[in-house]
């Protein structure tokens, strides 16, 4: 363990390539994942990002803008002309939102996925697309206050279950998966350790859970507390899969109560207790899933 230490905290000694300052909201961890991230992979990489909260980012590093319906298509052009020119040195890495990733930007993701391009492609998750108003994605939870899943007489936030995209990436056979949450930064740093190596044989999918204040409508001082809670309360489950086989990187043996991370997020300050047991039987039925599939 104490090795694991030494090694997640060389990584900080390391040149910082995000700008020290960036236009993103106060006490949004996205930023934060995204220096992490680039201290891990060093300056061999191309980075890719598509409109939204990412291209606010600034870095010393190659970037490629993209539409959000063309970030893979974009990734597999630039990763095999690299090959190409001998620049397998080169990491090609995508940080873009959810709406990217499991709507508009879908069918080119899988496409990449099923072909095992030598990609790392990170889901900024902040449930919704918070860059242009806070419209529901596939990502948004069940009961979710959005711009376009409202409450009133008539409507009672979003009425469906959320797109569980890890296990839809997983189910693609890509070389890695992974979820994290900058609630547990160690976990995360050395996910994207083994998705940097895992990208030489085929695709890497790291799913990442960030909070976001002004869309959950919550305090912005919060967002690492709320990280912790979805973790702590299996709304957001922390696993891996290698070469297929998945397994659990944190087991919560005795689950928070699921309201203490709700309570926080006036998005959902209207849901009564029938519809709370709606969420927490997905959130059950989920789990029963990945423990399902979880080799230990």
């Amino acid at each position: 363990m104490k090795g694991v230490a030494k090694r997640i905290a060389s990584h900080f000694q390391e040149e910082d390539l995000l700008s020290a300052a960036t236009g993103m909201c106060p006490g949004c961890p996205a930023e934060l994942a995204a220096r992490v991230l680039f201290k891990v992979l060093g300056k061999n990489v191309i980075t890719f990002r598509t409109p939204g909260c990412q291209p606010i980012f600034m870095t010393r590093l190659a970037g490629i803008p993209c539409l959000m319906t063309n970030i893979a298509s974009s990734m597999t052009g630039a990763r095999r002309y690299l090959h190409k020119i001998g620049r397998d040195d080169v990491t090609c890495v995508a940080f873009v939102g959810d709406g990217a990733t499991a709507d508009v930007g879908f069918q080119p993701l899988s496409a990449a996925a099923a072909r095992g391009e030598q990609l790392l492609y990170i889901c900024n998750d902040n449930e919704a697309y918070m860059n242009t108003g806070v419209q529901s994605s596939s990502a948004t939870p069940q009961g979710s206050w959005t711009s376009t899943t409202w409450v009133g007489d008539s409507h009672r936030g979003k009425g469906n279950e959320v797109k569980y995209m890890p296990l839809i990436m997983l189910m693609h056979g890509v070389s890695y998966v992974a979820t994290a949450t900058m609630g547990y930064y160690e976990d995360y740093v050395l996910k994207v350790e083994k998705a940097k190596e895992a990208v030489k044989h085929g695709m890497a999918y790291i799913h990442l859970h960030t909070p976001c204040s002004i869309g959950w409508r919550a305090p912005q001082e919060k967002s690492i507390e709320m990280s912790r809670l979805a973790v702590q309360t299996n709304y957001f489950p922390l696993w891996e899969a290698e070469d297929g086989k998945l397994k659990f990187t944190k087991r919560i043996k005795k689950p928070t109560s699921l309201n203490e991370l709700i309570k926080l997020q006036k998005r959902f300050s209207h849901i009564n207790d029938q519809e709370l047991d709606r969420l927490k039987q997905t959130i059950d039925k989920r789990l029963a899933l990945l423990e399902n599939l979880a080799v230990e």
